[in-house]
């Protein structure tokens, strides 16, 4: 008899441990305090129900590049601004012309008048052009820009919570990629690199998930070329997105803008939906003429009334 009345009360104190347990696990996983926000911040331009769950994450700080990688400031060899091709567009027309080069004026990320010869900078992917012009020939070179420094940063998933309950096992998740190219640019009258030319890779990719399944991803991306402590000379929006079935694509935008000025910005937006399900990721990055960057968003997910999978 003793020993039945034992083994009812350790059968007790386990099922008491067991409770404690299941509380604490409960607790850890709907917390996520400081780790993509402010849950309750209000989202300005979402448009989405009451019921919906916001997530957001702003850097906070912003990060010079410089600094980060232990670069010093750089010095210019001669003092001119580097053109934008609405600015010299007649004569970076002529340039083109001349190179024989099948040439997108898209591509083109400026133009260095020097009067007695001018020099152009072409995208061309992972190299740059820079064709040399003295008024009646084009001659060219491949410039192959040289990776300075990289930062990447990830951040912990976090569970989608509506009216302040976990929905199964959705989360969204956060990673910021951050890349900085030196390039030279070649003088006409010798081999020495005349200006302090960069590039600057700002990568943001968010990501909606059920479980380990990525259901949705936005990645706003954007190729900023810095005239360094002048401007932002140009912007190549490189920003995509993925949405995997049974879901479907809502809605996609993106956008740049402040090319020609001290600070640039790339904006993406993308929302999805499956039946009543709703998820939405809004996403920016920036660069300026100090090669300072920054980055930030937001992230929704809500129920509809409507199980068309897209409205509301």
């Amino acid at each position: 008899m003793k020993l039945k009345k034992i083994g009812v009360a350790l059968l007790v104190l386990l099922l008491m441990m067991s409770v404690v347990v299941s509380l604490a696990v409960a607790q850890d996983i709907t917390s996520g305090k400081g780790i993509l926000g402010v849950q309750d911040r209000e989202c300005t331009s979402c448009s989405i129900p009451e019921t919906g769950g916001f997530v957001s994450y702003e850097s906070g700080s912003e990060d010079n590049l410089l600094r980060e990688f232990g670069i010093g400031e750089p010095k210019t060899s001669f003092n001119v601004s580097l053109r934008s091709y609405d600015e010299a567009k007649d004569l970076v027309d002529e340039i083109i012309e001349k190179s024989k080069f099948n040439i997108d004026p898209g591509a083109v990320i400026g133009l260095y008048d020097m009067d007695q010869y001018q020099i152009l900078l072409i995208d061309r992917g992972d190299t740059m052009l820079e064709a040399i012009y003295d008024g009646d020939s084009v001659t060219t070179y491949d410039v192959i820009p040289e990776l300075l420094g990289e930062k990447k940063l990830s951040y912990s998933p976090k569970k989608v919570s509506i009216e302040g309950k976990n929905t199964e096992n959705f989360c969204f998740t956060t990673e910021t990629l951050t890349r900085l190219y030196s390039v030279p640019i070649r003088s006409p009258d010798s081999d020495t690199t005349m200006a302090d030319q960069y590039t600057v890779t700002k990568t943001r990719t968010d990501e909606y998930k059920d479980g380990l399944m990525v259901r949705g991803k936005l990645v706003t991306k954007g190729v900023f070329y810095v005239d360094y402590g002048q401007k932002v000379a140009g912007i190549t929006d490189q920003t995509t997105w993925n949405v995997y079935t049974p879901w479907s694509k809502c809605e996609y935008s993106s956008s740049s803008s402040g090319s020609g000025s001290t600070s640039g910005q790339v904006d993406g937006h993308l929302k999805i939906g499956m039946l009543y399900n709703r998820a939405q990721m809004d996403g920016w990055v920036s660069c300026n003429a100090w090669l300072t960057t920054d980055d930030g968003g937001s992230q929704n997910a809500w129920v509809s009334v409507i199980d068309d999978g897209c409205s509301s």
